[in-house]
């Protein structure tokens, strides 16, 4: 579909849903989404039709088509909606930090448990855990999710219970 491309416009009525994406309206009066494919799904935007019967640009009627293959497994999508249709796609790769590594030696030499609560993707997930020696992981999860994970360690562990992140 035909996209205009306008200076910045003040995004207001925003709406955040943690972990899963923001909403508002520009300016000019338009509905935008940012979000993960679940949120925007919800909202019923269909996040695989820039890839599916995209229509071809023509110089008077310029379009945008964006083809998202992940080629590795620690990349997160994030979509961008305009108007209820998707407009792009962006990858964002995970990048695990090189303190990661000695600190997780560490909590494994000292005996602690280490578990991988996170929002992402299942693939992400498993990746990131894979190379840091993570073998319990659960993907998905929102903040809401990673809370009561934390109230049940509480429960039902002797000694403390940590949490790092969101």
């Amino acid at each position: 579909f035909p996209v205009t491309i306008s200076p910045l416009q003040t995004i207001s009525d925003i709406h955040d849903t943690p972990g899963q994406g923001i909403s508002g309206k520009s300016s000019s009066g338009q509905a935008v989404v940012l979000g993960n494919e679940d949120f925007l799904k919800g909202l019923g935007i269909d996040t695989h039709s820039l890839t599916r019967n995209a229509p071809p640009a023509t110089r008077s009627q310029p379009s945008v088509h964006v083809h998202v293959h992940l080629h590795e497994k620690s990349e997160s999508r994030v979509h961008l909606a305009l108007n209820g249709r998707q407009l792009a796609g962006f990858i964002f790769t995970d990048q695990i930090r090189a303190t990661s590594f000695p600190a997780m030696h560490s909590l494994r030499a000292l005996g602690i448990n280490v578990e991988l609560l996170t929002g992402d993707r299942p693939e992400s997930a498993a990746a990131v855990a894979k190379e840091l020696g993570i073998t319990k992981v659960e993907a998905g999860v929102k903040p809401e999710g990673k809370a009561d994970r934390v109230r049940q360690l509480r429960a039902s562990t002797k000694g403390l219970v940590a949490m790092a992140g969101d």
